[in-house]
């Protein structure tokens, strides 16, 4: 019984200071022109405003899109969060979030199985970028 109350209590504190590692990342909404580009910023470690740092975007893949400006975290943020990484290349870290059911790129999807969720993506040559690819190229602009 006490081995299990302490396995119990090791979990929680990790759950929490997994949760206060993310929470480093402040959640903010970059708006233009009506739509909202959710995304979360990390600053350098032992931040000087008198010091220039690199700018490090992180698109996150398919799995991650939505609007509650949380799953972008999902892959690579407790990478930017280790003190390795973070103290040896001090940088702006930046994880936006790609609203559901869009894509960084133009693509066209093509369902070949609906039972099964089998579907199949195209880059789509040319053309105007994709409305959350403007989104981020405004926010590129606004933030540097």
């Amino acid at each position: 019984m006490k081995r299990l109350i302490l396995f119990a209590l090791i979990s929680i504190t990790n759950l929490y200071a997994e949760s206060q590692d993310l929470s480093l990342f402040e959640k903010r909404w970059f708006v233009q022109n009506g739509d909202t580009l959710p995304y979360r910023i990390l600053y350098p470690a032992n931040f000087d405003t008198a010091k220039k740092y690199p700018l490090v975007f992180f698109l996150h893949g398919s799995g991650e899109r939505g609007s509650d400006n949380e799953l972008q975290l999902v892959h690579g943020a407790k990478f930017f969060l280790a003190d390795s990484p973070r103290l040896k290349y001090p940088a702006f870290i930046i994880f936006p979030q790609c609203a559901k059911n869009k894509s960084w790129s133009n693509i066209q999807e093509v369902i070949e199985d609906s039972l099964r969720g089998k579907r199949t993506s195209y880059f789509v040559d040319g053309g105007i970028p994709s409305n959350p690819m403007t989104l981020l190229q405004q926010l590129i602009i606004y933030t540097i």
